[in-house]
């Protein structure tokens, strides 16, 4: 039995929790041929919930999948709280409904899994064929979607987005019947002509770029290769310094390969450590782009890599610049649903984080959000979406917000790349991360430990990433008060730092904050002392002597020094503390008051002059 106008008008909950479809008049026998109705009856049911064959008057065809077409929009209007064929018109919602242009399922403040959505517009699915066969087997994907169990719809693969453009475009002359134009059938097919061969010398141009540019690096890495160079040790820096000297000799002629396996290389320095050399490469790349007329992508590209070298390196204020210069230039062009685009403003969203603006960046995220789920291939960019929402949620401290966002970014980057792919250690530590701060301390551990595992397995002994699930362990280790293994974590995360970034870096100096605290607490002062002293000189190279960091560094080293009966060194530092505390957050800020507290119960007892003056500031008179 048809029903033919299913909506949520015609759905009602019983007494009992059951829903209940209501209103069957206009419903019949599925194997009805229709001959009974007239030419008006063609289009019988609600406009807003009719499928694509109702719409184009196919009353005889009509199979029990037009319901579940209806139960799809019925569902999805539920789940995002707006229809999915907005229109101001009937004609308009005619022509949204036979393009197939429902945005991808997402409601504002509401978490919807990647599956969920999958599942609904399977039922939303303009051709027929694509749909569940039946509303049973609708239910019980929704149901495995519950249960947290496979479902058996699947993400639209190459041949099958094919085949829906191709639905979209026949269907394209339903469309104008329905009021859009009145364009024959030969401009069209002209017009998908012209543009067809448009986006096949595109492609064609780009698989030559892309062609030459594997073929350079393949034969670059030869230099690696024993049969080539017998005997011989070739490190990374030098296959990348010959292929340097190879570009500038070979490919003087060849502006835009030579400008993208520059950028390449860049990226490949980058992860070495070496940042003026992958400044260099990015900033050639970008030069070479802008004096030979590349398209608006291009130049954008080498705008963003040289904003993501800057935010690496956290000069928050140069990486915020080059990404606005990236957005500006692809802003010039009509982007649409872009993929370049979309992940320019999830930097933005980043970089804004991390200078504090929670407000601001989760704008950026949800603007690139909404527009990654608009693209095709688009389980990679999601997963990015998620760790970056996942990210802003961790810094305002919301870890349970925080969870679904990592776990999806997880199940999504797996999807596109399996389980052992290059981004999995650094969504696992967030993970894990996560996991702390819920208080699930063993699957916190346990997750880290595969993280720092895979990271050694994919990325290798020394990558940054082994330091930051080092560091993690540490601050878990100490929460639970082992602080011997707590340093011997931030320890060995220090080392890994200083050969990735340098001695002067701020993860560097954490670590040997880190490691100075700890050994506050054991009583090891001269420890302490040491590896405190050596975090104070990085922060004030790196950030000048008034910043938070500097002051919290400074009290931890008074206290190591009052550990150690150094009086006088104690009172030193603790005054230096309180004073920046005081320039950068205020005199009344929780952080300076507890160093003039600090203070006073050091001198409480002890006849000296400057306990009367502490007192004063801590009673802030």
């Amino acid at each position: 039995m048809l029903h033919r106008d299913v909506k949520p008008g015609n759905v009602m909950v019983d007494e009992q929790g059951e829903p209940v479809v209501l209103d069957f008049g206009l419903a019949r026998p599925e194997e009805d041929t229709g001959e009974g109705l007239t030419a008006s009856a063609d289009q019988l049911g609600t406009p807003a919930y009719m499928s694509p064959e109702q719409i184009q008057g196919m009353s005889k065809t009509l199979d029990r999948r037009c319901d579940v077409y209806a139960l799809g929009v019925t569902m999805y209007e539920f789940l995002a709280k707006k229809h999915p064929f907005v229109a101001p018109t009937r004609e308009q919602l005619y022509r949204n409904v036979l393009a197939g242009r429902a945005p991808q399922l997402s409601r504002e403040g509401r978490y919807i899994s990647s599956d969920l959505s999958v599942v609904v517009h399977t039922a939303m699915s303009l051709a027929s064929d694509h749909r569940y066969e039946s509303a049973a087997a609708f239910a019980d994907d929704l149901r495995r979607v519950r249960l947290l169990q496979p479902i058996s719809a699947k993400r639209p693969g190459q041949l099958q987005r094919f085949a829906r453009w191709c639905q979209r475009n026949r269907s394209r002359r339903a469309a104008e019947l329905a009021g859009e134009g009145q364009k024959t059938e030969a401009e069209n097919a002209r017009q998908q002509a012209e543009n067809a061969k448009l986006q096949a010398e595109r492609a064609r141009q780009e698989s030559v770029t892309s062609q030459r540019v594997s073929d350079f690096l393949v034969e670059l890495f030869k230099v690696a290769d024993g049969s080539t160079y017998r005997g011989t040790t070739v490190t990374a820096r030098e296959v990348l310094d010959q292929g340097y000297r190879r570009i500038e000799q070979e490919l003087r002629d060849e502006p835009e390969i030579k400008a993208r396996l520059m950028a390449t290389m860049g990226v490949v320095y980058q992860h070495l450590g070496l940042f003026d050399r992958a400044k260099e490469m990015f900033a050639q790349s970008l030069q070479l782009r802008e004096t030979h007329d590349a398209g608006p992508r291009e130049l954008a590209v080498s705008q963003r890599n040289l904003g993501e070298l800057a935010h690496f390196r956290e000069d928050f204020e140069a990486a915020e610049r080059r990404y606005r210069e990236a957005e500006a230039t692809l802003a010039k062009v009509n982007v649409g649903a872009d993929r370049d685009y979309a992940k320019t403003l999830d930097l933005l969203g980043r970089v804004r984080r991390d200078q504090g603006d929670f407000v601001g960046a989760e704008a950026y995220h949800q603007r690139s959000f909404a527009m990654r789920q608009q693209l095709e291939d688009n389980a990679l960019d999601l997963s990015d979406s998620h760790q970056s929402l996942g990210m802003l949620a961790g810094y305002r401290g919301d870890a349970k917000a925080a969870l679904p966002h990592w776990l999806e970014a997880i199940a999504l980057c797996k999807s596109a790349l399996g389980p052992q792919s290059g981004q999995m250690p650094e969504l696992l530590q967030g993970l894990g991360l996560t996991y702390h701060r819920l208080g699930r301390t063993d699957e916190a551990k346990e997750t880290l430990r595969v993280a720092m595992a895979l990271t050694r397995e994919v990325l290798g002994e020394s990558h940054q990433g082994v330091g930051f699930c080092l560091d993690a362990l540490g601050g878990i280790a100490a929460d639970a008060g082992n602080r011997e293994e707590a340093m011997r974590c931030y320890s060995e995360a220090r080392a890994i730092f200083a050969m990735f970034f340098g001695e002067v870096s701020r993860a560097v100096a954490i670590e040997a904050n880190n490691y100075g605290v700890l050994a506050n607490e054991l009583q090891k002062w001269d420890e302490a002392m040491d590896s405190l002293q050596n975090a104070l000189a990085i922060r004030i190279k790196l950030f000048g002597e008034k910043h938070a960091d500097v002051a919290w560094t400074l009290s931890n080293l008074g206290v190591a020094h009052q550990g150690g009966g150094d009086v006088d060194g104690a009172l030193g530092n603790f005054q230096r503390s309180y004073e920046v505390f005081c320039q950068v957050l205020g005199k009344e800020s929780p952080e300076a008051q507890s160093v003039a507290g600090r203070v006073v119960r050091m001198l409480e007892g002890k006849e000296s002059p400057q306990l009367s003056t502490w007192r004063a500031r801590l009673l802030k008179k």
